[in-house]
């Protein structure tokens, strides 16, 4: 599950959506890029129902994800990863 966070929700309103999803049993993972906000959700999302989280100040929305390797996804990882390969000189 992804949570996309409103560009002008506070740091309070992130807390808020973060501990409501911890109290689930679920992990929280925060990214942040070009001043959006996405939470991440780790763990068992099918806990967390999606209509109070849609509720909860600053949320812009709510997507399910059922992607293998979520955490690496563009969805989640806004910005490129780059790697060196080989030799360097």
């Amino acid at each position: 599950m992804l949570i996309v966070m409103r560009r002008e929700a506070s740091a309070s309103e992130i807390a808020r959506v973060t501990a409501y999803i911890e109290q689930a049993g679920c992990q929280a993972h925060i990214t942040r890029d070009d001043g959006q906000t996405v939470i991440g959700v780790a763990g068992n999302p099918q806990r967390l129902d999606r209509d109070p989280i849609e509720a909860l100040a600053g949320v812009q929305g709510v997507m399910s994800t059922r992607t293998p390797f979520k955490r690496a996804s563009r969805e989640f990882q806004l910005q490129s990863t780059e790697a060196a390969a080989g030799r360097s000189l």
